[in-house]
């Protein structure tokens, strides 16, 4: 049967299949996926001239972003720099900046990120294997001259003893012996020098930081699980402790009934690590809103452009 509709039936028609539009919203919904929010890629022309042609090979034999290699030699530049150097934002005045960087690589599962931050903290480590065997090279040294003055300070005891005895003695010279081969003995006491750690306690970190003034690399490969685990109940003194050490300018002090007084004249972490986009959406919303994650200045994060 064939049905033959009139130009007045169509319009009717055409009326009742369209959406019906809300007087308070007269315009259609917009396409939320317009906003979406496009991650710039970082240029050559943007890295260090130093570094340009070192960073260029690595990703172009590993095939990944030149954010997922920059990223990770920027920081370990700023953790090698540490305290030695400030920044002087203004010329007249007093304002210090010390250049240190906290940073996350971004990217999906599989894009490599461990891989090339492996490659680019190739040199990092390699300057801590030095240190490391320079410290252990020195160990044998150092303890064979505690020895001889440890053997030079009882023998000073003994004659101190032995004049002590004798009436009218004067011990002044051999009490001033005494002083500064204890200050000679105290000297040789050295701690391993660090550039980096992936896994302390705050008290001990604060313990490294003390003999490493310069400041130390906080590197998890998992960045978001670190964040995270300042979360938990009984942690808000580690959360603050990491806040106060992204300035890298002022010291920290923590009084322990247990552990006495521990006072850290230079507090400088500087923190890598890597995470996926899901995580760190979720843990950015937290920070951003009204809620518990939202304390403290947020730090500057440096990400990398999402691999696709």
């Amino acid at each position: 049967m064939t049905t033959f509709l009139t130009d007045r039936d169509r319009a009717l028609i055409h009326a009742q299949v369209q959406p019906q539009v809300d007087e308070r919203f007269p315009k259609p919904p917009r396409d939320l996926s317009e906003l979406a929010v496009k991650v710039d890629s970082m240029s050559p022309e943007m890295l260090p001239a130093a570094f340009r042609p070192w960073i260029e090979d690595v990703c172009n034999r590993m095939r990944v972003p030149i954010e997922m290699v920059a990223i990770p030699i920027m920081v370990s530049v700023a953790t090698i720099v540490g305290r030695k150097l400030c920044i002087h934002p203004k010329r007249r005045d007093d304002w210090q900046v010390v250049p240190n960087l906290w940073a996350c690589v971004v990217g999906r599962p599989g894009a490599l990120k461990t891989p090339a931050m492996h490659e680019a903290l190739r040199p990092f480590r390699r300057i801590e294997a030095q240190l490391r065997e320079q410290y252990e090279g020195e160990t044998e040294q150092r303890t064979s001259a505690q020895s001889v003055v440890a053997l030079q300070i009882a023998a000073i005891e003994q004659q101190i003893k032995s004049a002590h005895k004798k009436a009218g003695s004067d011990l002044s010279d051999l009490t001033e012996q005494l002083a500064e081969k204890r200050r000679e003995l105290k000297s040789f006491d050295a701690t391993e020098p660090r550039l980096s750690t992936s896994d302390a306690s705050v008290e001990k970190l604060g313990e490294l930081l003390r003999s490493n003034p310069h400041g130390l690399l906080m590197h998890s490969d998992e960045l978001i699980r670190f964040l995270k685990s300042l979360d938990k109940p009984g942690s808000e003194t580690s959360r603050a402790f990491f806040l106060e050490g992204w300035n890298g300018y002022g010291s920290y002090t923590v009084d322990r009934i247990g552990r006495g007084t521990l006072h850290i004249p230079a507090l400088c972490v500087s923190i890598l690590g890597g995470t996926q986009p899901g995580p760190l959406r979720s843990y950015v919303r937290e920070a951003m809103s009204d809620g518990s994650g939202a304390d403290g200045p947020p730090a500057t994060l440096s990400t990398a452009r999402m691999a696709r």
